[in-house]
């Protein structure tokens, strides 16, 4: 109990009282009332492509029993990715703690500062953390930002003769109805990209992992079930890019590669390091470093860089870098 104690009351220095207080008590009721000039709510997208994911803050609970606090890694990572002044930033689920809370929300209005204020278009997807708390309280938070998820949760959009998908992998959030109509939707769209001409790539974002090695996390079945066999026998796609294991992997199975990016500023996993664990092509130890994904078009296929940052560091590297070639 003093153990705790202790604990909690380090806490507060860490990630600061406002935020522990806001899971004591929920004061906000009500959506905050953002600026809507403060987010790019266009769709357009342009090359290069930064991908980031799982920005939230660890919880009090999370801190209590041991997992880090990364409030410095998340807002240099932002930093450093509106320096580079991308085209584009999307983001891949779990931007905040808890949905239905205004204090997480406010303290992402602030963290996106260094991007919005530069009018980035942003292309998100929803994680499970976006669903957290009262779905109609959330939705309200997530849509003053988004109002690309006032029409649907799930969408699409082309970059330079690159097309891009965006799912929402939180099946358990859908009817079995709604969760098939989005598998039809999936199915039906990557069908029309496959045949159009003018259309060389197709990338797809989403949260949950289909694959991974993450031992806090497993593989999101029912999209592995659902979605996977379809972007496996579609020819043009190229790249299945998730969040949501708070890590660093890259995965080629059935011929397509598969990467997990959950390097936001989460608290980071360890990766599992048996005989049944999935192939991963990045074979750094775990924790990996906190990490984003710069993903361009170049002229026989897209590029990706991963770029790293190590714990208590300000200063990026590069993880890793690989080029997918389009399909013939």
């Amino acid at each position: 109990m003093r153990r705790n104690l202790l604990l909690a009351i380090l806490y507060l220095f860490v990630v600061g009282v406002g935020f522990v207080s806001s899971f004591a008590t929920k004061t906000c009721t009500d959506p905050i009332k953002v600026l809507a000039s403060q987010y790019n709510s266009k769709s357009d997208c342009s090359f290069p492509i930064v991908a980031v994911g799982d920005l939230q803050r660890t919880s009090l609970w999370e801190f209590l029993i041991g997992r880090e606090s990364n409030d410095q890694e998340r807002k240099v990572i932002i930093e450093n990715i509106s320096e580079n002044n991308p085209g584009s930033v999307v983001l891949l689920g779990d931007m905040i703690f808890e949905g239905d809370n205004g204090d997480h929300w406010k303290y992402f209005d602030s963290l996106m500062i260094p991007i919005t204020k530069k009018k980035m278009p942003l292309l998100p997807v929803i994680g499970n953390h976006e669903y957290y708390g009262k779905d109609r309280i959330a939705f309200q938070y997530l849509t003053e930002r988004f109002p690309v998820f006032k029409r649907s949760r799930w969408y699409t959009d082309v970059c330079d003769s690159i097309a891009i998908v965006f799912l929402d992998s939180n099946n358990n959030e859908y009817s079995e109805r709604e969760w098939n109509k989005q598998i039809d939707w999936f199915r039906n769209i990557l069908r029309t990209y496959d045949r159009d001409s003018a259309i060389k790539g197709i990338l797809v974002f989403a949260h949950h992992p289909p694959y991974t090695n993450s031992i806090v996390t497993g593989d999101a079945m029912q999209l592995k079930h659902d979605f996977v066999p379809v972007f496996d026998n579609t020819k043009k796609t190229m790249a299945f890019v998730t969040g949501h294991a708070h890590t660093y992997e890259r995965f080629v199975e059935n011929g397509k590669t598969f990467i997990v990016s959950g390097g936001g500023g989460g608290p980071r996993v360890l990766l599992n390091t048996g005989v049944n664990k999935y192939n991963d092509y990045y074979k750094g130890p775990s924790p990996r470093p906190f990490n984003y994904i710069i993903i361009n078009k170049k002229k026989n296929g897209i590029n990706f860089i991963v770029r790293g940052l190590n714990k208590g560091s300000k200063n990026f590297f590069t993880m890793e870098q690989f080029t997918i070639p389009y399909s013939n």
